[in-house]
């Protein structure tokens, strides 16, 4: 037994209590004992107190049975290393992982591998509900979204039972950890020295806690709060690691801002020189020079200044689907100057449909383009370069070969970036892919088949799910009968419409959009849809509330199952659009998980039925 309940008062009732607890919402939980393992310790990284997470690491390897199951097989050391790795609930992290659960098109029939994304995007969001759940009602929208009812519930009963015990571990703070475990961990260092390490959370007052009611910017919001620790000795400790990387963040700042003077004036000089023009050749061509470095130098200090905001978490991603073929088009187009300077060509082998992922369009665009002045730097003058988009699985490979010196195994750009190389911009772009990669639960990787044979860095991004798979030319999953979805939107703001039907056609509808209420009422009767999304505020006579009672007074119509888009949804509001017709209201800006719930709602035969005959 676990030592934890040594600490218990002698009181028979208290123990009873805690232990009857403990069997109800952990023991007898009927989620997967490795999945529920593997999420108490990733949430016990958050408490102060150390005896939670080195004993649940203790029961993943092996010492002791995870949650009572005596047939689990242990994992190994470097696994559970992974998960004390995983990425906290910070508003930098949280809203990226949200935003890969509510892409999901439906509950998972199926609780995710360790290490996958989604797991990682799962344990995050409980990671924010147990910390702070007063904010985190998106959170619990994105878990029940993508668990369902039943598993939702099982997880936010253990999610409670965890805290509870983190708790009351805090409250005892002299229980020992177990000889066995000690033993083990003396022969595994570096595992120790993770366990032994608290997660560091900056504290937040009651009124500015985590919030993720929605994906707005909070570049000022703070971090998720954390337990306390026992001491403020503990507390400078805890605080140390977060100190240090806002000291580099102020030294970053601070350089580039002493810097950006005098390379202001320097280029104010080479501009002149560009005017006026200079009578002597060489002092023209050292003109040309000092013009052309001078604009790579601010450029240097722009791109040192955005990789300081990357790797030290000041960076908020707007997500939202992206197509992968058009941000790679974009960053073509922003290149093209560079590789027509260069002559350099560019092969492009994409899949036959295109593929969507959840991205911050920008960053995603930047990462694209610093992969491209890698691939072009690298490159001889007149050299092809290779770029191809795979799927493979859940997630898309996005491939740049270029024909360069390559590298040998000792030698891998990632590996390290800077090792004895004068080309600093170069690894400073590699350095930037890579943290755009890693905020979108994504990867990079190297490869070269060896010297002056060229080299392939891949990004690997998860895939937006989405029936049938992007990228497969289908709009069903294999196996999946479900038919497809005639869905009509009436919708009068473009960009609106144009974002509203990128998400409907992901998954995996048929679409028809139109901008006002009058042509709504005769497509309607033209293609008989299914559903039917009708914004409120709509031009001309006929807004969406007249829309919906003409709806409802037509014979051949009144069966369509009618949502309403509003960016007002008080009570009042949507008792308002539930008196004219509407069946449901979705709130402005529209989010998967509300399209999701209304399409499992209505695609099959629900509380609106088709006329007889």
């Amino acid at each position: 037994m676990p030592n934890l309940f040594l600490s218990t008062p002698a009181a028979p009732e208290v123990l009873q209590q805690f232990w009857m607890e403990g069997q109800a919402a952990y023991l007898d939980n009927p989620l997967p004992s490795l999945f529920k393992e593997r999420l108490f310790v990733y949430l016990s990284r958050f408490c102060a107190a150390r005896y939670c997470v080195m004993r649940h690491a203790g029961f993943l390897l092996g010492q002791g049975y995870p949650a009572g199951d005596r047939s689990a097989a242990p994992q190994s050391v470097e696994e559970v290393m992974t998960l004390l790795r995983y990425l906290p609930p910070r508003p930098t992290h949280l809203q990226a992982a949200l935003q890969v659960l509510l892409a999901a098109s439906g509950a998972l029939t199926s609780l995710p591998q360790p290490g996958e994304p989604v797991e990682q995007a799962l344990f995050m969001a409980c990671g924010a509900i147990a910390l702070a759940p007063e904010h985190n009602q998106r959170a619990r929208d994105a878990v029940q979204h993508v668990l369902g009812r039943q598993w939702s519930g099982q997880l936010f009963s253990l999610i409670a039972y965890i805290v509870k015990v983190h708790f009351w571990a805090r409250l005892h703070p002299d229980i020992a950890v177990e000889p066995d475990l000690r033993a083990f961990l003396e022969s595994e260092p570096e595992l120790a020295r993770l366990l032994q390490q608290p997660e560091t959370l900056e504290p937040a007052s009651a009124h500015d806690g985590l919030d993720t009611r929605d994906t707005r910017d909070t570049r000022d919001a703070p971090d998720t709060p954390a337990p306390a620790p026992a001491d403020a000795a503990g507390g400078e400790a805890l605080a140390a690691p977060r100190k240090r990387d806002l000291q580099h963040q102020r030294f970053i700042s601070l350089f580039s801002h002493e810097l950006r003077n005098p390379a202001a004036a320097i280029s104010a000089v080479s501009d002149m020189f560009q005017v006026v023009g200079l009578a002597d050749d060489r002092l023209r061509s050292a003109g040309n020079i000092l013009h052309r470095q001078i604009h790579a130098l601010t450029q240097t200090l722009e791109r040192m200044v955005d990789l300081s905001a990357l790797l030290f978490g000041d960076v908020r991603l707007a997500g939202a689907p992206t197509a992968v073929d058009d941000v790679l088009a974009a960053a073509l187009r922003e290149m093209a100057p560079r590789l027509q300077e260069k002559n350099c060509a560019v092969e492009l082998e994409a899949t036959e449909s295109r593929v969507f992922v959840m991205a911050d369009g920008r960053r995603l665009g930047q990462l694209f383009e610093s992969l491209l002045q890698h691939a072009v730097k690298a490159s001889p003058a007149g050299r092809r370069l290779q770029i191809g988009i795979e799927v493979q699985g859940q997630s898309v490979c996005i491939a740049f070969r270029d024909h360069g010196p390559g590298f040998g195994e000792q030698a891998n750009p990632l590996a390290e970036p800077a090792a004895g190389s004068s080309k600093g911009s170069m690894s400073v772009a590699l350095t930037a892919a890579q943290a755009i990669a890693a905020l979108h639960q994504g990867s990079l990787h190297a490869a070269s088949p060896g010297p002056g044979q060229g080299q392939t860095i891949t990004v690997t991004l998860p895939l937006l799910n989405q029936p049938g798979g992007a990228g497969q030319g289908s709009q069903a999953a294999a196996g999946d009968d479900k038919p497809q979805l005639r869905v009509l939107a009436i919708e009068d703001n473009r960009d609106f419409a144009q974002l509203f039907r990128h998400m409907l056609e992901i998954m995996g509808c048929e679409l028809d959009i139109t901008s006002d209420a009058h042509s709504g009422l005769k497509i309607a009767h033209e293609i008989m849809p299914q559903l039917i999304f009708c914004d409120i505020g709509l031009p001309g006579d006929m807004d969406g509330f007249a829309f919906a009672r003409a709806l409802r007074a037509d014979p051949a119509l009144q069966h369509i199952p009618l949502v309403a888009v509003s960016g007002y949804n008080s009570p009042a509001d949507v008792q308002r659009a539930r008196d004219a017709g509407f069946d449901r209201l979705c709130g402005k800006p529209v989010k998967f998980a509300d399209i999701s719930e209304a399409l499992s709602t209505f695609a099959a035969p629900g509380r609106r039925q088709a006329p007889p005959g």
